[in-house]
């Protein structure tokens, strides 16, 4: 068998990896990032909330000849989760320094600071990593917030990076996971499962293929959200002047 873990092991990383993917491929981390009042906010967060979130996760079919092939989305599906979980939590201390609510879009966060703070920002950015100054005179929160930010950086950039990676690392998973469906009844019998267990194992192969499929796209919206969150960092810098 392929998968090392323990059964309850397995049964735990599945579940965070649900719920993990639920929000990827919901709008989770896309509204913590988005403003309210931004036209293409509503928009987005309207076409988000009208579809459904998929929960995406790899179930042992416990055939060896399947499970192999689906034990590499587990690194990728681990990967999403992480890279998921650090940038909203990156956006959640943002918020929670000024002194918004859990409703709040890190977008509001820094409209926040950006008014009681005008002007006393310097913001780069190298490799997708943001880093911000601000005046000495800023607001405690507004310093708050500059500090969650800036120690939130690194991850966002591991985050971007390996999020831009995922759909060229699924494309062969993705290709291989494809066939299965119709390879199923030879390696049931192979593996001396009974007929009447063919359909179960069927439902398993469809929704782990489902899953794999579904990384891509899942990785591409976080990624999308993740590269907005650095845009909104640097509106915090005043605009250099058109020459």
């Amino acid at each position: 068998m392929s998968f090392s873990k323990s059964l309850p092991a397995r049964r735990a990383a599945t579940a965070r990896l649900s719920r993990a993917l639920a929000v990827a491929a919901g709008a989770g981390l896309l509204a913590l990032t988005l403003s309210s009042g931004d036209a293409l906010a509503k928009k987005k967060k309207k076409a988000a909330a009208s579809e459904a979130p998929v929960a995406m996760e790899i179930v042992e079919t416990g055939v060896s000849a399947l499970d192999d092939v689906f034990q590499p989305a587990g690194a990728m599906l681990g990967s999403l989760d992480s890279s998921t979980q650090s940038l909203t939590s990156v956006n959640q201390k943002v918020v929670a320094a000024m002194g918004l609510g859990a409703d709040s879009s890190v977008a509001d966060a820094i409209a926040l600071m950006k008014e009681k703070a005008a002007g006393k920002f310097e913001v780069s950015v190298a490799d997708m990593k943001p880093a911000v100054k601000v005046a000495e005179d800023a607001p405690d929160d507004v310093k708050a917030a500059v500090a969650a930010t800036n120690e939130g950086g690194q991850a966002m950039a591991d985050a971007i990076k390996a999020l831009g990676e995922l759909p060229a690392q699924s494309k062969e998973l993705i290709a291989a996971a494809k066939s299965l469906p119709g390879k199923v009844p030879a390696a049931a019998k192979e593996a001396g499962l009974k007929p009447t267990e063919l359909g179960g194992l069927m439902k398993k192969v469809k929704g782990n293929v489902a899953a794999v499929k579904g990384i891509p796209t899942a990785a591409k919206g976080t990624l999308e959200a993740a590269k907005g969150n650095v845009e909104l960092i640097q509106s915090l810098a005043p605009a250099t002047p058109a020459e």
